[in-house]
């Protein structure tokens, strides 16, 4: 071959040719370094906290026209809202088929919301049949819960009150007292 250096093909690295033209009786081939990732989606995972992408058509935009559109997504079958579920049936709904949630003393079921959940699936699916109120609150508090999955909403828990708009402001009952 001597000094002179062919045009590397397409299958061949610049490494593999360095090596058959210096150790041609060993046939030593080096394989290429694995691919980098991206720049642009490296950047964009760190600036969204390490949200996993969701599948096509499993987006925010794809859920709220779900809730929306869907009848029955807390699968309630007609049943009201119910006030008095226990920690010890919420903790029989542990699948993700049937996942149901406490999230500040309501009850959702979860189970339709996995798929769309920015973080994954997985993420929830440790926190069914459990209160992940704390682990919501560290990294959701700003999250309207109720519009985001308010349409899953199965009961209050037993023991616990919902508040109602207004009932935490003591101006209310001061005005009436003035009257």
């Amino acid at each position: 071959m001597g000094d002179t250096i062919m045009p590397i093909g397409k299958t061949e690295t610049k490494a593999a040719q360095f090596a058959d033209e210096t150790n041609d009786a060993a046939d030593v081939r080096m394989n290429p370094p694995p691919p980098r990732p991206n720049p642009r989606q490296e950047h964009r995972q760190r600036a969204h906290g390490g949200k996993q992408g969701v599948r096509k058509g499993f987006g925010l935009h794809d859920w709220m026209r779900l809730t929306r559109r869907a009848k029955d997504l807390a699968q309630r079958k007609g049943a009201p809202i119910r006030r008095d579920i226990t920690v010890e049936e919420v903790k029989t709904h542990n699948k993700p088929h049937d996942g149901w949630m406490i999230l500040r003393g309501k009850v959702y079921n979860v189970a339709p919301y996995l798929a769309y959940h920015p973080g994954g699936s997985e993420i929830l699916e440790r926190c069914l049949g459990k209160d992940a109120s704390k682990l919501f609150d560290k990294y959701h508090q700003w999250v309207n819960i109720d519009g985001l999955i308010g349409t899953l909403l199965i009961g209050s828990l037993k023991g616990h009150e919902m508040p109602c708009l207004g009932e935490d402001d003591e101006d209310d009952e001061s005005s009436d007292e003035g009257n």
